[in-house]
């Protein structure tokens, strides 16, 4: 009978420490579970661990309880930390976008909630390159082709020279201009401006700017030699003012030089000062074919027409120049009329000189013949 009374002493001891134990484990916030609870607890604290990047930190058990899982906008009290132990981080209380990029798992039993994981998105820089992964949207670049930068046609100009046998001009030089807008114009002709400047005058600093700009606004070509002037010879007609003895012959040599260089001039526009007068208006008398207009300025040369050769003439002459240079254009002009050439007759108020108004009233004739409105 002790005996029996001894064992449900024992047993009720033993009842009072378990029961002890577990009123203890409770108030501490710890669960008592059986292996089978151990195990998903495990499985649950691996799916936190996981989320460590995602938040900051892994979350208390109490975490997990169901009123505050993720299903819902709403987010807990911030004071609420005896709930998790400590602050949670900032990331915790972001509302969860409902889009392919997540997932959700964990165990849904009692005690456990839904904990979104993030996916391995690939990241990449290059939006023409396509995502494999389904419910991922997809980018492509806007098919875009960098324009080509026009190249701009530049004008062809330059110096060069042919070879006479003339002393003075074995070596003769002279200058070319070709604009933009003719440099490609290799089927249709254009006209040429050929300037013969003053006694010894270099051809390419003394072209006017009047020229240049119908060569860029008008589609004019300009060619312009620098003759030197042979005085022993003067008197016996050989000198370069006198196309027929050889500086003709020259300029033909020119042209035909650069022709075959892509010059593809049609009709001459003859303009020459002075010494230069003297040789254009001669030359427009030996080769009246190729000539469409001449501009004789301040000629010292007593030429006039005999007959009506198709060319059209401008005679520019200073007030105050020498009076035989004076003479010359008058001769020459009254000839002309009488012959029933097209001329222009024009007297400036300066000495032996070319200026601004002259020089404009040349290009403005050399535009009328072209047009034919002379």
């Amino acid at each position: 009978m002790k005996r029996k009374i001894i064992y449900l002493l024992i047993i009720y001891a033993l009842f009072n420490v378990n029961y002890k134990a577990k009123a203890d484990l409770q108030e501490y916030s710890f669960t008592y579970s059986s292996s089978n609870e151990s195990q998903q607890q495990s499985q649950n604290n691996t799916a936190s661990q996981q989320n460590d990047a995602v938040y900051g930190f892994a979350p208390a058990k109490s975490v997990f309880q169901p009123e505050n899982n993720y299903n819902t906008q709403s987010a807990p009290n911030n004071n609420s930390t005896n709930m998790f132990g400590f602050a949670p981080a900032k990331s915790v209380f972001d509302p969860i976008p409902q889009n392919s990029q997540y997932s959700r798992s964990g165990n849904t039993s009692s005690g456990t909630g839904t904990v979104p994981v993030r996916k391995s998105v690939q990241k990449t820089t290059n939006f023409t390159k396509e995502i494999n992964k389904p419910g991922v949207k997809r980018y492509t670049s806007p098919s875009y082709t960098t324009p080509k930068k026009a190249v701009a046609v530049m004008p062809k100009k330059g110096r060069s020279s042919v070879t006479t046998a003339n002393y003075a001009n074995s070596t003769l030089e002279y200058y070319y201009y070709i604009p933009s807008s003719l440099v490609e114009r290799k089927n249709k002709p254009y006209p040429l401006i050929v300037w013969v400047p003053g006694l010894d005058g270099d051809g390419e600093s003394s072209l006017p700017e009047q020229f240049y700009k119908l060569a860029d606004t008008k589609g004019y070509a300009i060619l312009t030699p620098t003759f030197k002037f042979d005085e022993q010879n003067f008197e016996k007609r050989t000198s370069y003012q006198f196309p027929q003895a050889w500086s003709g012959q020259a300029l033909l040599k020119i042209l035909e030089k650069e022709k075959s260089n892509g010059l593809n001039y049609s009709k001459l526009y003859l303009a020459g000062f002075s010494a230069g007068g003297q040789f254009v208006s001669r030359f427009s008398f030996m080769k009246p074919e190729m000539v469409s207009a001449c501009a004789i300025l301040s000629s010292g040369a007593r030429v006039k027409p005999e007959k009506n050769n198709g060319v059209k003439y401008f005679v520019g002459i200073g007030t105050m120049d020498d009076k035989y240079r004076r003479e010359n254009a008058e001769i020459f002009n009254d000839a002309a009329q009488k012959l029933n050439i097209p001329i222009e007759y024009r007297q400036y108020y300066m000495e032996h000189d070319t200026n601004e108004e002259e020089m404009n009233d040349v290009a403005e004739f050399f535009e009328k013949v072209r047009n034919n409105s002379l």
